[in-house]
């Protein structure tokens, strides 16, 4: 019993407790701290960085890294040389890298030139526009003021029609009128003349393209055929590697000789033939031109294809020295690129022009056929008003049944005076808003055209920087192991330096990242205590197991640091803008969004992106609601933590 009583008293304070005790949930927002950005502070350039142990070397091995011919030999042995001292030059008989140079030069000249061209073509449109749009709003206010003016001297002619002659139209009214329509028709006629002119500035431009994509497939389709041998040519006969070439996927062959059987039809048929004569004779109707640009579009692409698929049946051979060599092979490819960047470049300032072509000839009818309804209701006025004044004139009775049919006659003229004009405003805007559309992707692609001529001219200024061999570092010639106008291949040895225990450390760089790397480029190499300057002495051109290409930096002499783990940084420059790449959230399709911080929250501007360089990423385009991103708070910290409902966004100063 008395357990019991004990149990219902512990139960009792218990439940006593619990009814006077709260439990006190806070409610207040932790800071969530961001640190962010402005987009006009990311820059250009940046670093590829890399990492390796370093070692000593008693003597350096100097190579070729091309083809070609000994032209001049300054050193001989015993010489003391210094680092970036020229050791030879070389005759370029292979490579063909002079040529090339040259012609990724003229790409970079084209490509500017187009762009120049075409951003003028593109101004003069819009700015046409826009002033077409001033002058029909003009219009439009001067008929609203017209038109009230008219109402209000309507409804006094119903009010005093007693008084026939009160309101009797004037010649100066009448007149006012007919310099109206004469302002239209001067419009319209150079309107006519401003179209057609733009026209065979068109015809004139896709001519040009014609001639530019008949050297481009001639050049391609001789270049191909000497490798592919399609066609009965007989060109470079004692040439024969035809077994080798492609052998490791024939059907993949088969496809390329395919390609380039169809782009020599494409080049001998009739229909190309007969546009070519068209072009050049003028007679050209807006559809053929629309035709003409389809059909050269069909020729940029088999170019483009074939040129990809040379390159991957060039990649499938089997290599046999004194028949298909590694060293003919890589001078195909290099031509290939040559061709694929020229053609590349070609074909932006063709796809830009074409959209042009498209956009205009879609809309300029419309203008046209607006002034012409504007006319014909001007004169339409102008009857309503010698009607009138004929019969008053006439001395004809002025009733208020007649004065109201006028006022009504007035009412419809101007209702549609203001909605013929209203309409060519509307036109006139849509055609604004059009070219502003294409006006930014049409420079985009330019732009993205001459980048890629800059990179093509990079690569051939790389390539022709690698006939002249130059020393990597301070050091006495030990071996000369060439004569003057000898023949040499790439990785032919050229010399060898002797050096005291130089520092050296071998880094791997992957094919895509060829294209920073030269030899006697400077580097900065970062130790645990210092960053002290080194040089690139050596690169493999041939990759090994992992598919890397190994490259070895040696640093000035004295700098005692063997076998530390060292940091290599490779500045590299870009002709867009990098960000982070861990700022970027990618859609797959070459573009993304990055987050942005606003005053009313965390907010997702779009991106445009490009190459990838290390932990970079090029960004051609960034826009949030419209506008550049220049002045935008770009946050750099990672957010997929942070939840409104718990976190108050603080900016880190």
């Amino acid at each position: 019993m008395k357990k019991i009583a004990l149990s219902i008293g512990i139960l009792l304070l218990i439940a006593g407790c619990s009814s006077n005790d709260e439990v006190v949930v806070s409610t207040e927002k932790q800071d969530f701290i961001v640190e962010t950005k402005l987009g006009s502070e990311f820059q250009d350039s940046s670093f590829l960085e890399k990492s390796g142990r370093v070692s000593s070397s008693q003597d350096i091995l100097l190579t070729s890294n091309a083809n070609g011919r000994i032209k001049t030999l300054s050193v001989k042995v015993g010489d003391s040389i210094n680092a970036g001292q020229t050791i030879a030059r070389l005759d370029d008989t292979l490579g063909n890298y002079s040529f090339a140079l040259q012609r990724a030069k003229n790409g970079v000249e084209r490509s500017s030139i187009n762009f120049d061209s075409q951003k003028l073509q593109l101004d003069k449109q819009l700015f046409d526009a826009q002033v077409n749009l001033q002058n029909l709003e003009l219009s439009l206010d001067t008929a609203k003021k017209t038109g009230v003016q008219n109402v209000i001297q309507a409804k006094d002619s119903i009010q005093n029609s007693e008084f026939t002659n009160t309101n009797t139209p004037t010649n100066l009214q009448i007149e006012q009128i007919d310099n109206t329509i004469s302002r239209l028709e001067l419009e319209y006629q150079n309107k006519i003349i401003s179209d057609q002119e733009t026209i065979e500035g068109f015809k004139s431009n896709i001519k040009k393209e014609i001639i530019s994509l008949t050297f481009s497939i001639d050049d391609i389709i001789e270049f191909s055929d000497n490798i592919l041998k399609v066609s009965n040519n007989d060109i470079n006969k004692n040439i024969n590697f035809d077994q080798l070439l492609g052998a490791g996927d024939s059907v993949q062959k088969q496809r390329s000789k395919d390609i380039l059987r169809e782009l020599i039809d494409y080049r001998n048929s009739s229909t190309y033939i007969t546009y070519q004569e068209k072009l050049n004779s003028g007679n050209v109707s807006e559809g053929e031109l629309l035709e003409i640009i389809d059909y050269l579009n069909v020729g940029y692409s088999t170019s483009k294809n074939l040129l990809t698929n040379l390159e991957i049946t060039l990649n499938n051979s089997l290599v046999s020295i004194g028949q298909l060599s590694q060293t003919q092979i890589d001078a195909f490819v290099s031509q290939i690129n040559g061709y694929e960047s020229s053609i590349q470049g070609s074909y932006s300032a063709f796809i830009s022009l074409s959209n042009t072509i498209k956009s205009f000839l879609r809309t300029y009818e419309n203008t046209q056929l607006s002034l012409v309804k504007n006319i014909d209701l001007q004169k339409k006025d102008k009857e309503i008003q010698i009607k009138n004044k004929q019969i008053q004139e006439n001395n004809l009775q002025a009733s208020e049944l007649n004065a109201t049919i006028g006022l009504e006659k007035i009412q419809i003229s101007n209702a549609d005076t203001i909605a013929g004009l209203q309409n060519q405003i509307l036109s006139a805007k849509n055609t604004i808003s059009n070219l502003k559309s294409s006006y930014d992707v049409s420079l985009s692609s330019l732009k993205n055209a001459i980048a890629e001529s800059n990179i093509a001219l990079a690569s051939a200024q790389n390539d022709y920087a690698k006939l002249t061999i130059r020393s990597p570092i301070n050091g006495t010639v030990g071996e000369v192991f060439v004569d003057v106008g000898q023949e040499v291949a790439s990785g032919t040895q050229i010399t060898n330096l002797l050096s005291d225990n130089t520092p050296e450390i071998q880094v791997a760089f992957s094919r895509e990242e060829l294209q920073y790397i030269t030899i006697g480029q400077k580097v900065l190499v970062n130790t645990a205590n210092e960053s002290i300057s080194g040089t690139v002495y050596s690169l493999s051109d041939i990759a090994d197991k992992n598919l890397n290409y190994v490259s070895t930096i040696v640093f000035e002499s004295g700098v005692n640091f063997i076998g530390d783990l060292v940091e290599v940084q490779i500045p590299i420059s870009t002709s867009q803008t990098l960000y982070p790449i861990n700022i970027i959230s990618t859609n797959g399709d070459g573009s993304g969004t990055i987050n942005i911080l606003r005053v009313d929250g965390i907010k997702q501007a779009q991106v445009v992106l490009g190459g990838i360089y290390g932990e970079y990423v090029e960004v051609i385009s960034c826009t949030f609601e419209e506008r550049d991103c220049e002045n935008q708070k770009i946050i750099m910290t990672d957010i997929s933590n942070y939840e409104s409902q718990k976190f108050m966004l603080v900016e880190k100063k």
